[in-house]
């Protein structure tokens, strides 16, 4: 498992066609089993989904 640094941007537009643009930026690990590729993160309190 090697550590890295996770970014997930976001953009969400509202009816006006306004856009919100949400930034996540967090540690994480990283492993591949077979053919595929995982990415493992914590969400924060900054998204509402920290998992408290």
């Amino acid at each position: 498992m090697k550590r890295v640094l996770v970014s997930v941007k976001s953009v969400q537009r509202d009816m006006d066609g306004k856009d919100t643009v949400v930034e996540l930026i967090s540690p994480g690990t990283s492993h591949e089993k077979g053919n595929a590729q995982y990415v493992r993160y914590e969400e924060s309190s900054v998204t509402g989904l920290d998992g408290g």
